[in-house]
């Protein structure tokens, strides 16, 4: 049990810190040693868990994909609740996700050149993001099939969803005037003014 939970914490940290310098020098510019020497480890302690750098890219993409796919994927089809009320959790997860601890690791997620990918590790992550893309879209559908939303393509408006959120990576500030709770709250309104037809209240 110990030995089990040591590992799960030291590839958390292995994670972290790849996420970290993946992002902060690119994939390419980043090697084994700097993983090890960021983690307080020699760089055999990296090949304990993981048989390459490459290996090490797709865990990070893998788990920051589960990490956002896990918080949303009970939205797409709960119709208990308002497909408006889905949208808002949706996009407020989004950009938790984006600003949390883990932002730096999402941020490798967005960025990653899958090139550097193994074509079946490619896949893993493409199938997963499409995962994440198809809660949205259901919940879109169904905005449009309760009379919530207007009639718009499904996959263009979660398209822009998507990006207007991923935008905010670009130029948030932790110091700044605006918590990434209003700056959810204000990206909902603004897409609700949208697919309502202007008649959704929109203000700061």
């Amino acid at each position: 049990m110990a030995k089990t939970l040591k590992r799960a914490v030291q590839k958390e940290l292995i994670r972290k810190e790849a996420g970290r310098l993946f992002s902060e020098r690119g994939y390419r510019s980043t090697n084994i040693k700097d993983i090890a020497k960021a983690c307080g480890f020699e760089s055999s302690n990296i090949y304990y868990y993981y048989h390459s750098k490459e290996d090490v890219l797709f865990d990070v993409l893998k788990d920051a994909t589960n990490r956002v796919i896990s918080q949303v994927r009970h939205l797409g089809d709960n119709e208990a609740i308002k497909p408006s009320e889905r949208l808002e959790a949706f996009m407020e997860s989004h950009v938790s996700v984006l600003m949390g601890y883990d932002r730096r690791s999402y941020s490798v997620l967005v960025d990653a050149a899958l090139g550097d990918l193994t074509p079946k590790h490619r896949k893993a992550i493409i199938k997963r993001r499409d995962t994440y893309e198809m809660v949205l879209r259901k919940i879109i559908r169904a905005g449009i099939e309760s009379g919530e939303f207007n009639k718009l393509n499904e996959k263009l408006v979660s398209f822009a969803i998507i990006s207007m959120i991923l935008r905010i990576r670009l130029w948030y500030s932790p110091s700044g005037s605006f918590s990434p709770e209003k700056i959810s709250q204000f990206f909902f309104k603004f897409v609700m003014y949208g697919l309502s037809g202007g008649k959704a209240c929109l203000d700061a």
